[in-house]
Formats: structure tokens, C-alpha cells, sequence
């Protein structure tokens, strides 16, 4: 089973670029599994994400299984919900929040617009969770407001996985440059430094999703 590590922040370490370049390499020929440590990072970037491998999934008809290797925080936590197969480890965690813009300027009629546009994707965000996990919509819309943090148990109790896999050693990714308001106490101050996604493919494949990703444009 072929193999795409999403590790880092969505829009800097991973883009829907280098995803595609991703799908268009594989053989369609099998499924493929997703591997997430990331703090989330740019939304309409991990939306761009999952509309291309649902995509995938219905010109291959081929499945992807995702599995949360230590953090599915923010847009992370969307593009898990694609998965077909969502395991998550034990000592992993989820978390979803309402769509915010960390800094912004502009007119009033700009920043109104601005957020009539995040009103718009919590919309979509909600819709995504709800097709997941059967919650209604006013419960997510509760825990979106809250920045809701879900273990491994939770997260498989509310519908956020299908099943627990063992503890991982893996060291979830850094939140240094994410103000989350209820980040869990032992996330904190940590300042690793994430390989670039796919960094353990061999250089070959990663060579040759490149190429032909400038072959497409």
C-alpha cells in the first residue's frame, strides 16, 4: 500500500500540490493509506486536499485509510474525515475548532466579507463532520466553538475514528506557531521539527511526483 505523510503544517510542510503529484504517481491499482501528524495550518489548502482524494476515490475506486500517527488538529482533523478506514493510536489526539484568520487588515466592508467567508466554512466544516460522525449539527457547532481536544477513546466514541491502534512513538507536531486556546498541557513547548511530508519514500517516487507535477502546469 502506497503511502502519503502528511506531517507539518498544511500549506507550508504539505499542499494540495504536492498531494496531487502524490495521486497522480500512484498505481490506482490499491488503496492508499494517509499517515497525519500535523497542527493544521492553512483551511482552503487541506480543503483543496480532500477534494482531491475524494476524487481519487472515485476514478480509482480505490479506498484511503488514514491513520492519526500523534496530532489531526484543525484542518488536519478534515482532511482524517476522508478516510474510509480512520485509526487513530492510542496516545494520539483530535481537535476541531471554528475557522479563524490569524492576521488580517483591511476596510469594513473587506473584513466584512471576511467573515461572511468563515461563516461560509463552518458551514462546510460542519457538514464534513456531521457525514462522519452522525452528531448533530448544533453539537458540533458547540465543540467548534469550544476548540474541542478528543483522545483516542473519545474521538472512536463520537464517531471521529473507527478504531484504536497501539501507542506510537511518534512526537506529536509542534504548536509553537498555532495559538490554540486549550492546547493539552503536554503539548506545550514542544519544537520539533518536522521532516517534509514523504520524507521516508524513496527519493525516486518523491523525484517523480515532482516531475511530473511541472509536467502539469
Amino acid at each position: 500500500m502506497e503511502k502519503l505523510y502528511i506531517y507539518g503544517s498544511i500549506g507550508w510542510d504539505v499542499d494540495a500540490a504536492y498531494t496531487r503529484a502524490f495521486l497522480e504517481s500512484a498505481s490506482g491499482d490499491e488503496d492508499i493509506a494517509i499517515h497525519i501528524n500535523s497542527p493544521g495550518g492553512d483551511l482552503f489548502e487541506g480543503q483543496a486536499i480532500v477534494s482531491l482524494l475524494n476524487s481519487w476515490k472515485r476514478q480509482t475506486g480505490r479506498r484511503v485509510h488514514v491513520y492519526i500517527d500523534a496530532l489531526a488538529a484543525s484542518v488536519a482533523s478534515v482532511i482524517a474525515m476522508a478516510g474510509d478506514t480512520i485509526s487513530i493510536s492510542q496516545n494520539s489526539l483530535i481537535m476541531i475548532h471554528k475557522p479563524w484568520v490569524s492576521e488580517t487588515s483591511g476596510s469594513a466592508p473587506e473584513l466584512r466579507a471576511l467573515a461572511d467567508l468563515l461563516d461560509k466554512t463552518e458551514d462546510t466544516l460542519l457538514t464534513v463532520y456531521q457525514n462522519r460522525t452522525d452528531l448533530d449539527r448544533e453539537s458540533l457547532k458547540t465543540m467548534l466553538a469550544e476548540e474541542t481536544w478528543f483522545n483516542a477513546e473519545e474521538a472512536l466514541e463520537f464517531g471521529f475514528a473507527t478504531n484504536i491502534l497501539e501507542p506510537t512513538s511518534v512526537v506529536a507536531a509542534s504548536l509553537r506557531n498555532f495559538k490554540y486556546k486549550n492546547t493539552p498541557s503536554d503539548l506545550v513547548g514542544i519544537e520539533n521539527e518536522i521532516e517534509p511530508v514523504a520524507a521516508n519514500e524513496p527519493a525516486s517516487r518523491l523525484e517523480l511526483a515532482k516531475l511530473k507535477l511541472r509536467l502539469k502546469k
